[in-house]
């Protein structure tokens, strides 16, 4: 049997004495209905305006299960990841702080207080988004297999790509604006979240509904 290399996509730290202590449990994600994946397909664009209105506590949980949830008994996501290992940290950015989501117990935990959505990239719009998910790679989870650097970082971006679309497909389905960024100051982000070496920014993510 395939063992799977489980990482920080499902581990969660507290980094600010301004929010609560525990994780904040998330509603029960709906994992059904919805409009037609074909639907969703044609109707997926990218779109850059956004009404910055909060998303409801189920409509973050239900969104943030769509992009990288806990979809089976056995843990797997939602996205495909190559050999099962899962390296990519979602980090939850909106009006009220940063935390990180823990798929496997699907609850937020707080990072940093305040709203850091506009440090989130180099366009103005991200900081009027309801949320900006930002996919970080951490790239010691492949530290027992045998996969070379190089085919780490390529598969990373695959992670992170297949995150991406799902969360941009379930922003179709809402008929929400959504956009995946890669003009990220990358350097920044890190030192905002107090990333490891081990630890990458890959893309960001604006995501919201539409004025």
């Amino acid at each position: 049997m395939k063992r799977s290399v489980l990482c920080g996509a499902v581990t969660l730290v507290l980094a600010c004495a301004a929010f609560a202590a525990d994780p904040v449990r998330l509603p029960e994600p709906a994992k059904n209905g919805g409009a037609a994946l074909l639907d969703c397909l044609s109707a997926r664009r990218a779109g850059r305006v956004f009404s910055g209105k909060a998303l409801s506590g189920q409509e973050l949980s239900d969104l943030l299960w769509a992009t990288g949830g806990v979809s089976s008994g056995d843990g797997k996501l939602t996205y495909p990841t190559a050999q099962d290992v899962r390296d990519i940290v979602i980090y939850v950015f909106t009006e009220s702080g940063v935390s990180r989501y823990d798929a496997g117990a699907n609850a937020l935990v707080p990072v940093l207080s305040g709203d850091h959505r506009g440090e989130t990239g180099k366009q103005p719009f991200a900081a009027n988004a309801s949320v900006d998910l930002v996919y970080v790679q951490d790239r010691s989870c492949w530290s027992r297999t045998k996969t070379p650097p190089e085919a780490i970082v390529q598969l990373g971006y695959a992670h992170a790509g297949a995150a991406a679309q799902n969360a941009s497909l379930f922003a179709a389905a809402k008929g929400w604006s959504s956009v995946v960024r890669g003009s990220v100051d990358r350097a920044g982000v890190a030192r905002l979240l107090g990333l490891s070496d081990t630890q990458h920014v890959l893309l960001a993510h604006s995501i919201g509904p539409r004025p």
